[in-house]
């Protein structure tokens, strides 16, 4: 069976859908919140949403962009242009005090730099800073309405090279939000572009 991994999700009412960024301070997920599943489970099951550190990677005033390969494991996005890098944060990411209590804000943590270290190579140090801007609670499209996505803006030094580590990622580079307009988006990165411009 495919997708036989558990991951991190919570009950889709945790975020309204909006076709808008959500403030942060609008959704308050809490451990209680939380349901860690099989992926297969979730994939088309809108009575929850999976967790999505949606990074924006930023260097000056230009934002990274790539383009989905069909080499992809999300069929459904093949060939869409994002902004955002990121993805699952998986069973194995979750973090637990010393009492056995889940940890939601390390747990996050932990998977999206897992996803930023195996799709681009990059490690905490890389980043200058990294800002929560808010909330994607989409119902669009079939993927949309199974993801919550956490949103951060991401900037990496001005030196920086940054290259992908996998072949489902073909970069563009780093391309003003003007330029990103341009682009075939997915639907997530349409709205965080809409923001920026």
């Amino acid at each position: 069976m495919k997708h036989q991994e558990h991951i991190i999700s919570v009950f889709a009412d945790v975020a309204a859908p909006s076709t808008r960024l959500i403030d942060s301070a609008a959704v308050n997920i809490q451990s209680k919140d939380v349901v860690i599943m099989q992926r297969a489970l979730l994939e088309t099951n809108p009575k929850f949403r999976q967790l999505i550190p949606y990074v924006v990677v930023k260097q000056g005033d230009k934002y990274l962009a790539y383009e989905r390969s069909v080499s992809g494991g999300e069929s459904r996005l093949h060939n869409l242009f994002s902004i955002g890098i990121g993805g699952h944060v998986d069973a194995v990411d979750a973090v637990y005090d010393e009492k056995g209590v889940f940890q939601l804000t390390e747990t996050l943590r932990t998977g999206m730099y897992r996803e930023l270290h195996e799709e681009l190579g990059l490690t905490e140090s890389d980043f200058l800073g990294m800002t929560t801007i808010g909330y994607l609670s989409k119902d669009v499209t079939p993927v949309d309405e199974v993801h919550l996505g956490i949103v951060l803006v991401a900037e990496v030094h001005a030196d920086l090279v940054v290259t992908s580590k996998e072949d489902a990622l073909n970069l563009a580079g780093f391309l003003t939000a003007d330029e990103l307009a341009k682009l075939n988006l997915e639907s997530w990165s349409e709205t965080v572009v809409a923001e920026l411009v």
